[in-house]
């Protein structure tokens, strides 16, 4: 069973040209979406005519007024500015790196993994740890950083 029976058509044109009811309000008497009764009216070329009471109505100035009423939308929030990395810090060797395995890790500990985890040489970094990050300075620039040398801890 369709919707769009003929009677369907013929009831949304009337109201849409006869009546000006809104979209929303059609679709609401005759039980279907806003964007169905859209739909069906722009692939029957309806086009809405306004008569010189609504254009008056559109264009008066109590409407102009609400207008520039209306609050002004918020500024998108700014985003941080990039901080350059400090290049300068010296980077552990791997060899030098103290590791712990996962049950010794305490809170302020790097938590950077190191090997392989089936080898029995794994375990994490356990620097200390940059403020407010789970890894050692070198380790969170390297999280964070773009082609960096994966050869080193």
């Amino acid at each position: 069973m369709t919707f769009w029976t003929d009677e369907t058509i013929q009831r949304v044109v009337s109201l849409y040209r006869d009546n000006n009811k809104s979209i929303r309000a059609i679709a609401r008497e005759v039980g279907a979406t806003p964007g169905m009764i859209s739909g069906k009216l722009d692939r029957l070329n309806e086009k809405r005519h306004f008569s010189p009471v609504m254009l008056r109505e559109r264009n008066s100035q109590e409407t102009k007024a609400k207008r520039k009423q209306a609050p002004a939308v918020a500024p998108a929030p700014k985003r941080p500015k990039f901080v350059e990395p400090n290049y300068d810090l010296p980077l552990p060797r791997i060899e030098d790196v103290a590791r712990k395995v996962l049950i010794e890790l305490e809170e302020g500990d790097c938590k950077w993994p190191i090997g392989d985890p089936r080898d029995s040489a794994f375990g994490f970094c356990a620097l200390p740890a940059a403020p407010d990050h789970h890894y050692c300075e070198h380790h969170r620039r390297r999280s964070v950083e773009p082609n960096n040398d994966t050869s080193s801890a």
